[in-house]
């Protein structure tokens, strides 16, 4: 079952932190504005119930006044009796909405017939019970009204209640006044606020927001990592941890760059190296088939008619024995070819004697083709190596030369020195080679021109493992010619040193593509 990607929304850090800001600046400025009315309205009730007890004060010194000059006595019945005249001398002083009631509550006298028609209500029935209170009544057009009720003791008797209704309109207009100063005052304190964090928070994050896009771009990047934009560098110079932060992915970036470049050389290297593996495969099956396919031919025609006819009775034999000999000879080159997992200790080895062996040994098969063996040996030059493999690849060497040279031509083998290599160098003149040839004259099973041959049967194997024996001894071989010239192959060799390691990299490595010789 193929997994369903969930699709991700993306949200700026920008973004939330902007309504993380206003959300945190409305609650808190809700909750200011509720504390600030909350606290104005608790200042002017505490300020009502202040005068509403100088009130209370005041109505009983004028009641025990009147009662004293009017000469009754502190009873009930006295303060029904005086009820007008208490209320006209609090009319005189301002208070124009009073009323008198019994302890019971019953009404005696009101300064206006409109006034308490409501009934009882809490404060009175407060002060029917022994307290005094009021009630805040808040009517539309900002109107407050305080109704208050108080009794009236004198010398410790209850001798009646006077109710007051005053207006306080105008303390409630201050108090919203004061109010919406304040709402104005934190409303303009939490928006600049807001303004400067806002600013302070856009210079924080866009840089991350910069990075954030270009990672975005290196993400989306398949081949080609993109370079570290000036924007970034810029930030580099920041003694932050922003600019430590752009350091940082500065040199992450510079080494995915070189992880990637790497990964596509390697990717290069094994596409080459697969289709190295799938050439040599393809010649490899091509050059063992053919002489399998004559060797069956043959096979077949001796099973069928070898007895009754001699002549292809011996040509059938002759073919058979020169084709398993050239097979043999190709598995033999192919094993040559393969990595040993074992060698046995290198030795020193004298190239002087040996490459003077081998030009010997080679003396009849140049004068068999009319070719003359020029020598010029330096002597006491050594090699860390294998005499075996050594002579392998100069007997090759040379016999390409004679192979694949021109007849009456002169065949030179040098053998110097220079800086800490030895150099043996064979040339010979002949049809020459190509800029492509060059390129391909070490692969395996790769020939220049079959024809130009003098000796048939070559599977193109010889370069390769003269290239291979180089390595081994840590060396390399390169070939210099043009078409109708000179040919010639050197083969540079470290010298002997006597900490020298066979296995080590050495200065006298050279690449094996062929150059041009002016």
């Amino acid at each position: 079952m193929c997994r369903k990607e969930k699709k991700r929304v993306f949200v700026g850090i920008q973004l939330r932190l902007m309504l993380g800001l206003l959300s945190v600046f409305a609650v808190s400025l809700a909750v200011v504005n509720v504390l600030v009315a909350g606290q104005i309205e608790r200042s002017y009730e505490e300020q009502i119930a202040g005068d509403l007890q100088e009130l209370r004060a005041s109505a009983a010194i004028y009641t025990r006044q009147l009662l004293v000059s009017g000469g009754l006595n502190n009873e009930e019945e006295g303060f029904q009796d005086t009820a007008p005249d208490i209320l006209g001398e609090l009319l005189s002083l301002g208070y124009e909405r009073v009323a008198a009631y019994t302890t019971g509550g019953r009404l005696i006298d009101r300064t206006r017939d409109d006034l308490f028609d409501g009934g009882i209500g809490n404060d009175l029935e407060s002060a029917m019970n022994g307290r005094t209170a009021f009630t805040l009544i808040r009517q539309s057009g900002r109107r407050l009204i305080a109704q208050f009720s108080c009794r009236m003791d004198i010398e410790g008797k209850t001798v009646g209640i006077l109710r007051f209704e005053l207006d306080y309109s105008a303390r409630r207009q201050q108090g919203e006044l004061l109010s919406r100063l304040v709402f104005m005052v934190t409303l303009s304190v939490f928006i600049i606020t807001f303004l400067a964090v806002e600013i302070m928070a856009r210079r924080v994050t866009s840089p991350v927001l910069m990075l954030a896009r270009h990672t975005t771009r290196v993400a989306d990047a398949s081949e080609e990592v993109p370079l570290l934009p000036e924007e970034l560098r810029r930030l580099e110079g920041r003694q932050d941890e922003i600019g430590r932060l752009a350091v940082n992915y500065g040199h992450m970036l510079e080494t995915i760059r070189e992880q990637m470049a790497r990964i596509r050389r390697d990717r290069d290297r094994i596409r080459q190296l697969y289709q190295e593996k799938q050439a040599l495969f393809n010649n490899v099956t091509h050059e063992l088939k053919t002489p399998l396919t004559t060797i069956q031919g043959y096979a077949d025609l001796l099973e069928q008619n070898g007895g009754r006819d001699p002549v292809l009775f011996q040509k059938g034999i002759r073919h058979i024995g020169t084709e398993s000999r050239r097979l043999h000879e190709m598995v033999v080159q192919l094993l040559e070819m393969a990595d040993r997992t074992e060698q046995p200790p290198a030795d020193r080895v004298e190239l002087a004697s040996l490459v003077r062996g081998v030009v010997e040994a080679m003396e009849p098969k140049a004068r068999r083709y009319d070719n003359r063996l020029s020598v010029q040996v330096e002597d006491g030059l050594s090699v860390k190596g294998y005499a075996g493999r050594l002579w392998e690849l100069t007997i090759n060497l040379l016999d390409n030369a004679v192979k694949y040279g021109d007849p009456g031509g002169t065949i030179e083998i040098r053998l110097l020195a220079e800086g800490e290599c030895a150099l043996l160098k064979i040339a010979n003149r002949g049809l020459g080679l190509t800029c492509e040839q060059r390129e391909k004259i070490f692969d395996p099973f790769y020939q220049a021109d079959k024809t130009v041959s003098r000796e048939p049967g070559s599977a193109g194997l010889g370069l390769p493992i003269c290239q291979k024996i180089a390595e081994e001894h840590g060396g390399s071989i390169t070939v210099e010619s043009t078409p109708g010239a000179v040919t010639e192959f050197t083969v540079t060799l470290p010298l002997w040193k006597e900490a020298a390691d066979p296995g080590t990299t050495s200065a006298c490595s050279r690449d094996a593509k062929g150059e041009t010789r002016s």
